[in-house]
């Protein structure tokens, strides 16, 4: 986005996360115009009218009262601003997710992770219109993007999966098998099921515009 728009442009980033926005930071050169806040998308401390345009990748399904975000996104966009986010499909229209929670989940005889139903448990298009005019939103379009990716490298995959999100807690909290053994059977499912890389694997996800 810092690309594509003027450089005069007043681009600010959030996340809830203070060390995530550290390495926002670093992929920046000096003197661009961006701003890095720590913030939460259900109580945003922006002015009202602030922004013309808000941009929420593969977040919202992480918002615990998802009207509230939608409200604080309407309240700080500008009369006609733009709110543009998208969420995962259904899990199961995306293999690479199906596979890591099954996989995971196979290892436990009881309580297994139940992190996977969190990203990918907000697909349901009526549920979140619903939610979006709740906010106050009337103008909603959306649509669902299939495309398929090439993975040279699954066992990359597999470690990003299993150590890049929050399962790694669930999975050490519970200490019933090392995240290497998992590792290799996810590398080794992957490749039964999705073919040896470089293999093509499908992804689907749901994009939505409204306006305020």
């Amino acid at each position: 986005m810092r690309d594509a728009l003027p450089a005069s442009s007043n681009l600010v980033i959030t996340d809830l996360n203070g060390p995530m926005l550290d390495i926002a930071r670093s992929k920046f050169r000096p003197g661009e115009n961006i701003t890095a806040e720590v913030a939460d998308a259900q109580a945003l401390r922006f002015r009202d009218g602030q922004f013309d345009l808000i941009i929420c990748q593969f977040g919202v399904m992480f918002f615990a009262d998802k009207v509230a975000s939608f409200k604080e996104a309407r309240r700080v966009l500008k009369k006609g601003g733009r709110y543009i986010f998208n969420v995962w499909g259904p899990i199961e229209h995306n293999p690479f997710a199906a596979i890591a929670s099954e996989v995971t989940n196979s290892f436990f005889d009881a309580d297994p992770p139940s992190f996977y139903a969190v990203p990918f448990g907000y697909h349901d298009v009526p549920t979140a219109k619903s939610a979006l005019r709740q906010a106050g939103f009337a103008h909603i379009r959306h649509e669902v993007k299939k495309i398929r990716v090439t993975v040279r490298d699954w066992a990359l995959l597999a470690r990003g999966l299993g150590r890049g999100n929050p399962v790694i807690a669930e999975i050490n909290a519970r200490a019933t098998a090392p995240v290497e053994e998992i590792d290799a059977r996810l590398v080794e499912t992957y490749r039964e099921r999705l073919g040896r890389e470089p293999a093509k694997m499908p992804l689907e996800a749901i994009f939505y515009t409204v306006r305020s």
